[in-house]
């Protein structure tokens, strides 16, 4: 299956995984590293999906894919798992608002 990851409909991630138990194994033992996963995989609905959002979220963060990082797998396929394409998400640094609160 070829998932499209976006943020505010711009494209940042076109992931493939092969629905097999290798994959859904990964999937799901990455999802469960992360604190609090209970209340994450609930509000997802399914391991995929919350795996996904997680992938998502790193890509929007740290601006890669991860690479040796703890609790990841590696991304590469092993585990029938493929970031195909990565497009880093470039934040609108003018959009960045800082107000003082009066007293």
């Amino acid at each position: 299956m070829i998932y499209h990851l976006s943020y505010n409909d711009t494209p940042i991630a076109k992931v493939e995984i092969t629905d097999s138990s290798l994959s859904k194994t990964a999937i799901r033992e990455m999802v469960e590293f992360w604190a609090g996963w209970e209340s994450d995989l609930e509000n997802a609905g399914d391991y995929t999906t919350c795996w996904l959002k997680k992938l998502a979220h790193y890509i929007l963060v740290e601006g890669k894919v991860p690479k040796d990082e703890e609790g990841w797998y590696p991304l590469n396929g092993e585990r029938h798992i493929w970031v195909r394409n990565v497009w880093a998400y470039d934040f609108d640094k003018d959009a960045i608002k800082i107000e003082e609160e009066s007293t």
